[in-house]
């Protein structure tokens, strides 16, 4: 049987601040206090039937860097933790890749002539150009032409330094 959620906008102004107080100290104990915390109220006024509507939501959100993917994770479970059974409040704490980080190893890749599957490690100083086709796709043949293109010319100047990876999503 499914626990029934209770909409943060019904909880009186004490539990809303119970509630707000324990999640600042989950951002404290995880070391991601300054990420806000945003309370949204709003009032929605309809005129023809003359009735007022109050909502008030609650929300915690941030991009953080891929390096602190294990704080997100962390922090997101303890903050679903405390907000279980209420409904509008969105917990996004996330690690995003960006510009100089590495990747995860990618496993499980089948290479298009070969038996066995292999993995994928960035090595730090290592450039990838990561282009997503599928064969169904006409404007792909274009930037796939190019990339075979561009490896032909510079593939031996590549070498070690540059990896273009063609994944097929079909």
């Amino acid at each position: 049987m499914s626990e029934e959620k209770k909409a943060f906008s019904t909880l009186n102004g004490e539990e809303q601040q119970k509630l707000i107080k324990q999640l600042g100290e989950c951002l404290m104990a995880n070391d991601l206090g300054f990420i806000k915390v945003e309370l949204i109220t709003e009032t929605v006024c309809n005129i023809n039937d003359k009735s007022v509507e109050h909502n008030v939501k609650l929300s915690i959100e941030k991009d953080l860097p891929s390096a602190d993917e294990e704080i997100a994770k962390k922090f997101t479970e303890e903050a679903n933790e405390i907000t279980k059974g209420y409904t509008d409040i969105k917990v996004n704490v996330v690690s995003k890749l960006s510009a100089g980080d590495s990747y995860s190893t990618i496993t499980k890749l089948m290479p298009i002539q070969a038996d066995a599957a292999m993995s994928l490690e960035h090595k730090k100083g290592e450039v990838w150009l990561v282009d997503f086709w599928a064969t169904w796709c006409p404007p792909c043949q274009g930037p796939m032409a190019h990339n075979v293109s561009m490896l032909d010319k510079r593939g031996n100047d590549w070498e070690g330094k540059i990896r273009i990876i063609g994944i097929r999503i079909d």
